[in-house]
């Protein structure tokens, strides 16, 4: 019985996790989304010179990253892990001339509270379902309504996805957001970045949000009904 309860306390004591304030993500974040309006680095106080940061999952100097250039954020949305002290940002650019649907991940540490690696995906335009216009004017129909606490019935899976672009022999940098509302998928968001144009796929997206949604039109943003 004592072994056992040993057992138990190492079992414990291996798997300790300091967890992060809800309310330093929130400020990172926010802080995070206005660096990409503004396009300027210093606008996010939790970046420092030790943070790793990907784009498309490959590494580079963050001064060279998208996160430099300032972009119009028409709609965004913040996904927050208080235990991970993770964070999953949504950032949809449709009314520039130059479009982007962003997807960027964020861990921190949560002694310090600085930004110890950044993934971004960026799409636009040639990459896989991408349609900038019609993700903004779906997002905008969905209604997220939820109680409010740290689970917020959405989780974002981080991914290689490997056949995607058919022009290319390495998976590609993806990421799926699936919101579950009583106990099924209410709404998936993709983020599919390709190194060829339209992943090598002959064909192309409609522009603009009328009409009924069909997952080959908006394959970007779904509603599950």
């Amino acid at each position: 019985m004592l072994s056992t309860a040993i057992v138990l306390v190492l079992a414990f004591a291996g798997t300790a996790h300091t967890a992060c304030n809800r309310t330093t993500l929130e400020t990172i974040t926010a802080n995070y989304i206005s660096a990409q309006n503004l396009g300027q680095l210093s606008a996010l106080p939790a970046l420092t010179s030790a943070t790793t940061y990907l784009d498309d999952d490959k590494p580079i100097q963050i001064s060279t990253s998208i996160l430099t250039t300032p972009l119009t954020i028409d709609s965004y949305r913040s996904i927050l892990d208080s235990f991970t002290c993770t964070t999953f940002t949504e950032l949809i650019v449709a009314s520039s001339p130059k479009q982007y649907v962003i997807g960027t991940r964020m861990e921190i540490d949560p002694m310090a509270n600085i930004v110890t690696r950044m993934e971004t995906l960026s799409t636009e335009e040639g990459d896989w379902a991408f349609n900038a216009t019609g993700y903004a004017y779906w997002n905008s129909r969905e209604k997220w309504r939820y109680v409010v606490d740290e689970v917020m019935g959405t989780v974002v899976m981080w991914l290689l996805f490997p056949g995607l672009d058919r022009g290319s022999g390495r998976p590609s940098p993806d990421s799926h957001m699936f919101r579950v509302e009583g106990g099924t998928i209410r709404y998936i968001h993709t983020l599919s970045t390709c190194e060829n144009y339209g992943c090598g796929m002959n064909w192309t997206l409609p522009q603009g949000p009328p009409g009924p949604m069909r997952s080959k039109e908006y394959g970007a943003v779904g509603i599950v009904r």
